[in-house]
């Protein structure tokens, strides 16, 4: 079965932060562990039901270097090179690429890297350093806008599929902060409506339509109209600034040089 990927929050962040930090293509290892976890299943027919779920969680990484790092021009892993990367308490569980202006696809040297890890995996080549024989492999991209100060940040991760292609992996980010709301969404209804929901529903809908709730949202439009105008305000600000340290910035070029143009100008020593 096809276990669950989830990583930190703390953990993406400082990857994305890799990607502006790090110049050219770069690529690291990325490890974590497998955790279990109990899943209740509430329905409102049958008593709760609790089952067993494993997913795999990237909680650390480390950049190894530029391309070629851990593995040769044929692709073959260098296995001593690769034990030095990981850590005395750590566990792989896959490896990444920062790659600028490109897309999120592996290309045929990343699809024959992560082949061959994937064979350690299945031959224990590495013993106890691998968390999972499935491997992880993920892409983070960068985009900068030429015309605009716009710097776009996209990442994928990727599994070894039984037919031996890379497939995309769904990818949980926890939060730092847990919420209640999972409890409510695992929650299956099988509730037909009755008279008591219908009077529940029409009051709600009465509720609604008060004049204190039309006040609030009319409120709220207007704040909302207001803070659009001064999003409209600082853009307008903000292209006359570039304009007027454009302008500011020619002038400065035309003054620097207009001395020199004059052949009767000689520069003055101080009083």
């Amino acid at each position: 079965m096809e276990r669950d990927v989830t990583i930190a929050g703390p953990t993406l962040s400082s990857l994305i932060w890799e990607v502006c930090a790090t110049h050219g293509n770069t690529e690291g290892l990325l490890f974590g562990k497998l955790l279990t976890h109990s899943v209740r299943t509430v329905d409102d027919s049958e008593p709760q039901v609790e089952s067993q779920k494993t997913s795999v969680a990237v909680q650390n990484f480390l950049i190894t270097g530029s391309p070629f790092s851990f593995y040769n021009s044929a692709c073959h892993v260098d296995v001593v090179k690769l034990r030095t990367f990981i850590g005395p308490d750590q566990k792989l569980l896959g490896w990444f690429s920062i790659r600028r202006n490109t897309t999120l696809q592996p290309s045929f040297r990343e699809h024959a890297v992560h082949k061959q890890l994937e064979l350690l995996a299945l031959s224990n080549a590495l013993g106890d350093k691998m968390a999972d024989s499935k491997l992880l492999f993920g892409i983070f991209t960068s985009f900068e806008a030429p015309t605009t100060p716009l710097h776009t940040f996209d990442y994928k991760f990727f599994r070894q599929s039984n037919s031996g292609s890379l497939l995309a992996a769904n990818v949980t980010v926890n939060n730092l902060m847990l919420s209640s709301h999972g409890e409510y969404n695992e929650l299956v209804s099988t509730m037909t409506p009755t008279a008591l929901h219908s009077s529940l529903t029409n009051s709600k809908a009465d509720f609604i339509h008060t004049p204190a709730i039309q006040g609030l949202e009319h409120t709220f439009d207007a704040n909302i109209g207001y803070l659009q105008q001064l999003a409209d305000k600082i853009r307008t600000l903000e292209s006359d600034l570039r304009r007027k340290t454009y302008e500011n910035l020619k002038l400065k070029d035309f003054l620097a040089e207009e001395p020199a143009s004059d052949p009767s100008y000689t520069p003055r020593g101080p009083m």
